[in-house]
This record gives C-alpha cells, structure tokens and sequence, in this order.
C-alpha cells in the first residue's frame, strides 16, 4: 500500500518541479563575481552594436527586398513600437531582479524552471544564429572590398552540390570573422566597451553619410511603380516587422550587462529606453534613404547597401559603406558573444546547464569556459548554413523573449507576494511609519479617500504618501498626528492632481502634512493614469491576494489564446477576405472584444503597492500591446522557421529532461526539503507507535 501511494505521488512532484520557481533572496542581488565599470554611455553602445550593425547592413535589404519592398519604413515603425514597449518591460525586470540571464533569469523566477529553461534555451539559439549571420556578412562585405576574389577561388576550389539548408561552399571568412571576435572576448568587459565605443562612434558616421548619399539620389518611382508602395501587402509589413525586431535586439545585451554596470537600478532601464529610440531614428532613416534611392527589386542579399552604390556609380561610397559594415558587424559580433557568455553562466550557476559553464575567469573576470564549445558550434553553423536559413529563423528567439518578458511584469505586479528589489524610504522615522502605522501609497496614485492623506519629503525631494484607512487600504494613522493644527490654502499641484481638488493643507511635527479632498477622485492601485479611467471597486484592497490573482490568470489565459487566434486570422486575412468570408469579420469583432473585456478585468485588479527602481508606466496596457504586438510577429514567420525551431526545441526538451531537471539547483533544494519531512514524519510515526505501546 505505501509503495502505490509513492507511485501515486511521483507524478505530481514531477509537475510541480517543472513549475518551481528559482529562489530569490534580494540581498545578495547586487553580488557579483563581475567587476562593476560600465557607465551608461556604455551601455547605450552596447545596444546600439545591434541595430547599427547586423540590423542595418544585413536585416533591412533583406526584409526589403523579399518581404515588404517600399513598405519596410511602416514595418520599421511598427518593430520600433514594439521594440519600446519590450525595452519597457526589460527595464522594470531588470530593475527588480539585477542579475545576469536576462529573459532566462525573469522567467525562471516568474514563471518557474521548465519556461525558465525553454526561453534560455531559445536564447542560445538566438545567440547561435546571430553570431552565424554577422560572421557571414562580415565575409561578404570583406570580399566586395576585394572584388569577389575569395568567393571566385573557393567556388573554383570547393564546391559541392547544396541544398536548401548549407551554403554552396565552405565560408572561410566566416571563420576568420569568429577568430578574431572570441580573441577580442576574451580581453575583459572593459576593453570589450572601450572597443566597441570607438566602433560604434564611426560606424554612426558611416550611417549619417549613408542617409545622406540616399537623400541625395531620392527617385519617387521607386515608391510608386508597379507592384506599388505595398508591393505584398499587408502580410508582408508584418513580415518584414517580424524579422526587424531581431535588429532592435539591444534589451538582451543590455540585460545581460546587469551585473557590470555601476549602478544597474539608474543606467540599465535608461540604457534600454535610449538605445531603442536612438536605435528606430537610425533604422527608420536608412529605411527611407534605402527605398528612396534604390530599386528595392534591384537589391541583393550579399553586401546589399555596398552594391547599391556601386550601381548608384557615387566616387568611393561603396568603399565608405563597406568599411562601415566591417566595423558595425564587428561590433555586433563581439556584443553577441558577450551576451552569450552571460547567459551560459547564468544557466550554469543555476545548474540548468553543466556548472562548469558558470565558472567566471579571474584574471579577465569573464566567463571564459562557455566561450569556446559556443564559438565552436557557431562557427560550424557560419560555415555550413547558407545566408537566407539563418536570417528567417533569427527573429523567432527574440520574440518569445520579449512576450515572456511582459507576462514577467504582469504576473509580479498582480500575484501576491513582492518579488526582487524595491525603493527604499531614505528618512528612518518615515521608514518607521511606513512599517508600523501606515500603509505606502504610490507616489502617482490617486486613491478613493474622504478623509485626509498624509506625505512627507525624503532627502532626494520624493514624497511618500499615506493615507488614512479606508476600504480601499489597510493603513493606519499616526495617532499622535493632530488634524486641527495650523490649514492654509494649498496653491500648488501634487502628483498629477489639479489643484482645485486641493481645499486644505496642515503642517504637523517632523515635516508632515496632510491635505482634506473635496471630492472623491478616481482610483488608481495600477500606478498610471490609464488604469486611473478604470475605478476598483470600493471592497478590494490595494495589495493583491489570492483571489484577484487568480481573476489576473484567467484572464491573462485568455487574453493569449485571444491574441493568438486574432494573430492567425490577420496572417491569413487576406485569403480569406478575398474569398468573401462573412464569418471572419464576426470572429475578428468578436476576438477583439474579448481583448477589450480582459483587459479591463485585469486593470480592476490591485497591484503591489511598493516600487522597484523602475516601474513600467501604463500597466497592464504596455505588457498586454506588447504581447499582443509579438504574438502577431512570431505568427507572420515563415513556416520553415517553425519546423527547425521544432527541431531545436526537441533537442532542448531532451536535455532539460535527461539533466537539467534533476541536477538543478532548485531541485536540491528540494529533495533536502523532502528527506526533512520524511524523516519528520518518521519520527512523529515512531513517537505515536511508543505511546500506544
């Protein structure tokens, strides 16, 4: 009978290790094996190295010329958005949790081991195929600056039959490319930014005078001639937006370089905000400087941008622009391979790959041990794929990053339970109150109140608000506040609240103040005013519970299976609107209600009182858009792109379940949890026995 009962109990410990999450304890998150002195103009160069290298020189002739011709400048705003978005909610997690892994770390804590181990895994491939596709481009624009002479002598020399998936020969160059990225890997995080500085620096001049030279040869037929600016339609906008996200990759980079920046709560997330908006202005502008002055039918795959002005016939451009390129894949070669380096040492320090991949060298502080069976295996992917089955799988890796990342932030705001760092009251007195007798309202929030509320400046001139209870707040007031003391008129706005809302002011002892409202103002536990437009009921308390947790589940469950379905129907509309199918605009009006009504119900619902260093704004809106936005990039990739994503997975899936499940960390943790109990249980069977006897 007790062998049945373990057998039975085998299955659901099985499940809900795959849904254990990793341990947080938040004094230890600023410990690092790392050596802290990346400022944030290093950073923005670090996530710049993305967008300005392999996005400009590579990904945007390709997504021009085989999926939305002129309409790539749409295509480009609409990664941009998305991009922003993303960075957003890179820049809360970050500010929560600062540690090495970047979406890998967000979503093991979040949503527990087995998601955690899928998106590092898709992180390895995303690295993997990034590294491929810079090496090869790297190549190409080396071999346009010596007239094809090295492709000409290995087609001569090597050649052999391909086929869909490898190259027509072997890329020597390729493999140069990678040698001379992983020697430069290996100097250290500081000579890694000093370089990549420098490059980054010229490589923007290089791009300035490419919009530029297009501007100056701007033909308007090349928008308006047949097939026309949308010349495959709106699936190829999505398309082409699905692939460019890839370009707007710099929230991993910078994720990654947590634990080496000075002060990660302040340059990170605005790292991330700035690198996005620099890395669309750039994008966008070499969008319209391509289309503009090129015939996007015209373009080629290999060296694009520096064949475009060989045939524009401009005196030395192309040798400009191919310089350019060699200094911006450069760049972005070497911001892979550290990216890649810090998340194999995150998975190793977690034992979700061998612990061997998180040793970190103490002579270069870098995780040298992961750099060189990585670089291996990319530099046998560069070597053998041939250019265009790297680029349509380049993308998939980023997008699920990017719709985890959101969910990360929806699910810490709303589940109960704070979860990783959070600002702290500089003034002790205040700390004391805010422990004891009161309960922290966000400094944005405007909250249902008919009595007072209470604030008192901190030393970096925050104010901290309180307020008196009601139903919508557990709080407590000072009893040794006097509310008759000393009212004057109030004159000046506060937190966003128009001043004629503002009746009375009262000065009390040690700074504070508190303010009578006049009316009733709209309620706000969201921290943003679109929340604000949607009320709380007057019985729900401000800090999330069980219950409204799981209200937020539900409906952020259907709120992705929703978005999916709308995703597939926009993919697929166009056939279907052609043949004339009424039905498809009653599930699309349907879908979006759905949309509209969970969102709702998940804005209803309380969130954490408490701050992180940086909130996202408009929550839940930007996570949910952002969601939405690359559900609907990763349904526009092509299906050959799922079928070796497929492949990858699998093999990933049979790693995880054959080693990682059993060797990580979290599971000795809890395997010396389950020995404990047992011989608890043990000793309490044994008492019981000798007293019945």
């Amino acid at each position: 009978m007790e062998g049945v009962i373990k057998r039975k109990m085998v299955w659901p410990r099985f499940c809900d290790g795959m849904i254990r999450r990793k341990s947080v304890v938040t004094s230890t998150l600023y410990a690092s094996p790392f050596r802290r002195c990346l400022g944030l103009l290093d950073l923005i160069c670090l996530g710049l190295a993305s967008s300005l290298g392999l996005g400009m020189y590579v990904i945007m002739a390709y997504a021009t010329r085989n999926d939305a011709g002129p309409a790539v400048v749409i295509s480009v705003i609409i990664a941009g958005v998305s991009a922003l978005l993303s960075a957003l909610c890179y820049a809360e997690m970050v500010a929560r949790l600062p540690q090495a892994g970047s979406a890998y770390m967000f979503t093991y804590v979040t949503l527990g081991e087995m998601c955690g181990f899928v998106i590092g895994w898709n992180m390895i491939l995303e690295n993997v195929i990034g590294g491929a596709l810079v090496a090869k481009a790297w190549g190409q624009y080396l071999d346009f600056m010596t007239n094809h002479t090295v492709q000409r002598i290995l087609c001569e020399s090597i050649n052999w039959s391909s086929g869909p998936v490898l190259s027509d020969f072997p890329d020597v160059l390729a493999l140069v490319a990678l040698s001379m990225v992983m020697i430069m890997a290996s100097l250290g995080v500081k000579a890694i930014s000093s370089v990549n500085i420098v490059l980054m620096l010229m490589n923007i001049l290089v791009v300035l005078c490419f919009i530029c030279l297009g501007f100056f040869h701007v033909r308007h037929e090349n928008w308006t001639d047949s097939p026309g600016f949308f010349s495959h339609g709106s699936r190829g906008v999505l398309s082409a937006a699905s692939i460019l996200i890839y370009a707007f990759g710099s929230f991993e980079i910078i994720s990654s370089a947590t634990e080496e920046s000075l002060d990660p709560a302040k340059f990170v997330p605005t790292g991330l905000v700035l690198s996005a908006i620099i890395s669309f202005a750039s994008l966008f502008g070499v969008s319209l400087a391509l289309t503009l002055s090129f015939p996007w039918k015209s373009l080629i795959l290999q060296a694009s941008l520096s064949e475009m002005f060989a045939e524009l016939q401009v005196v030395g451009s192309s040798t400009i622009i191919s310089f350019g390129a060699l200094l911006g894949l450069f760049s972005t070669g070497i911001c892979v391979v550290y990216s890649q380096q810090r998340l194999l040492y995150s998975l190793g320090k977690d034992v979700i790959l061998p612990k061997w991949f998180g040793n970190v060298n103490k002579k270069t502080m870098t995780p040298w041990n992961s750099t060189v069976p990585m670089m291996t295996f990319t530099a046998i992917i560069a070597v053998f794929i041939n250019f265009d089955t790297l680029l349509e799988i380049a993308a998939i890796g980023t997008l699920f990053c990017c719709v985890l990342v959101a969910m990360c932030v929806l699910c810490l705001r709303y589940q109960p339970g704070y979860v990783g760092l959070q600002m702290e009251f500089e003034d002790i007195a205040c700390e004391e109150q805010k422990c004891s007798k009161f309960a922290a309202i966000e400094r944005n929030d405007t909250c249902e109140m008919n009595e007072y509320r209470f604030c008192q400046k901190t030393k970096n001139n925050s104010l901290n608000v309180f307020q008196e209870r009601t139903p919508l707040t557990n709080g407590y007031i000072n009893q040794s506040l006097d509310p008759s003391d000393t009212i004057n008129e109030r004159t000046t706005a506060y937190g966003g609240i128009s001043t004629d809302t503002l009746q009375h002011k009262a000065t009390l002892r040690n700074g504070i103040t508190y303010k009578r409202f006049d009316s009733v103002l709209s309620s706000n536990s969201a921290g943003s005013v679109l929340s604000g437009l949607i009320r709380l009921p007057s019985d729900v308390n401000l800090d999330p519970n069980e219950a409204t947790w799981k209200i937020v589940g539900g409906s952020l469950i259907v709120f992705l299976l929703s978005s999916i379905i709308l995703s597939v129907l926009t993919v697929l509309g166009g056939e279907l609107f052609h043949a004339q199918s009424w039905w498809i605009i009653i599930l699309i009006f349907s879908v979006i209600v759905l949309l509209i009504i969970t969102t709702c119900i998940i804005a209803r619902q309380p969130q954490h009182a408490a701050q992180p260093p940086f909130k996202t704004p408009y929550v839940p809106f930007i996570p949910l858009c952002s969601i939405i936005m690359n559900i609907c990039f990763i349904a526009g990739l092509p299906f050959q792109c799922w079928i070796r994503f497929a492949v990858w997975m699998i093999i990933g899936l049979v790693i995880y379940f054959c080693y990682s499940y059993r060797h990580s960390n979290e599971h000795q943790y809890d395997e010396q949890e389950v020995v404990l109990y047992e011989i608890t249980a043990k000793e309490n069977r044994d008492d019981t026995t000798g007293q019945e006897k």
